[in-house]
């Protein structure tokens, strides 16, 4: 098993950073989760006026996922966004505690019954 040399990493880590690379993550994410839409039975519940119970969250999954692929095939798809080029491990793991704090806050929702009065986010708006 060979090690990849740094220049290869660094190609790649560039590639992330463009539109292109942006756009096909951004795309297999919204592309798993229209797939756990498919495959949820509470999508294609019908209601009484005949539209379905996921028709609206799946329509709106479909358009992100236009708006991506423009991102992937437009003429600018190898510029890199500034913001994207001093972005640092740091902030990613941020993100991700927020989404993870988000995750609990709704589930504390449903545990609850009710509505939290203070949102976890406040705390996290000091941080910055």
């Amino acid at each position: 098993m060979s090690a990849k040399n740094p220049l290869e990493r660094d190609e790649l880590l560039m590639w992330i950073r463009t539109n292109r690379g942006v756009g096909t993550i951004l795309t297999t994410c919204l592309g798993l989760y229209l797939l756990y839409l498919q495959l949820s039975p509470w999508v294609h519940e019908k209601l009484r006026d005949d539209f379905t119970l996921g028709f609206f969250p799946v329509t709106g999954v479909i358009l992100m996922m236009m708006c991506t692929f423009a991102l992937i095939f437009d003429g600018h798809h190898n510029e890199r966004t500034e913001d994207l080029e001093h972005m640092r491990w740091r902030w990613f793991f941020f993100c991700v505690g927020v989404l993870i704090a988000c995750g609990v806050y709704f589930y504390l929702i449903i545990e609850i019954g009710f509505l939290l009065v203070s949102p976890f986010f406040y705390s996290y708006s000091f941080s910055l």
